[in-house]
Formats: structure tokens, sequence, C-alpha cells
């Protein structure tokens, strides 16, 4: 498998790759300022149903002021394009200085089938 290096990534032409600036900073923080209130009332939980997650917080969210809304959908279009449309809730997950995320197939609940 053919490895290319982008930005401070290392990854496989088959599994991701970063398109810097593609999400402002601007736009970053107006996302954070719309899910902050709700997710940092959570406290950082130690493992995940599935074992995949550690050291970790999440939330579920369906609905975005119009601004954030036109960032997702950007996302949506260009990573799924024609092919398939997000599911309806976001999953947005924290993690801890001390969290990770295991290799993992997300559960469909998160992904769709």
């Amino acid at each position: 498998m053919k490895h290319q290096q982008y930005g401070q990534i290392r990854t496989s032409k088959m599994d991701s790759y970063l398109k810097e600036n593609f999400v402002t900073e601007t736009e970053e923080n107006n996302i954070l300022l719309e899910i902050d209130p709700k997710l940092l009332r959570r406290r950082y939980n130690a493992g995940h149903w599935d074992g995949a997650i550690v050291n970790y917080r999440e939330i579920g969210k369906m609905e975005w002021n119009s601004e954030n809304a036109k960032i997702l959908k950007r996302i949506d279009d260009f990573v799924f394009g024609k092919l398939k449309k997000c599911l309806p809730e976001a999953h947005i997950v924290d993690l801890h200085k001390e969290g990770y995320i295991k290799p993992h197939i997300d559960s469909v609940k998160f992904c769709g089938s």
C-alpha cells in the first residue's frame, strides 16, 4: 500500500488524507461555540460500551445554526458526494488529553448501514 505525507499525518491513499484549511479557524471556533455548552457539562468516560474509545465524552447533535449547517453540508458533500448522505445526527467525540480511539468498525448507529 502506497503512503503519502500530508501535513503531519502519514496516511494511505486507501484510508484518508488531510485537506488543509478545508474548515477555517473561524468556522472551527463557530462550531465549538455551538457544541461547548452541552459538551463541557459532560464528564469524561473511562471506557466506551464496545471498548473502542478510552477517556472521552460525547454528544449527538441534530440541529445546527444556519452558518454551521452550511459547514457540515460542505463536509458531507465532499466526503460522500452523491453516493450517500450523512445520518441526521452528528456524533461528536471529545478525547481527554490521555484519551484515544482504538482501531474498530463503528456501530451502524453512527455510520449507517
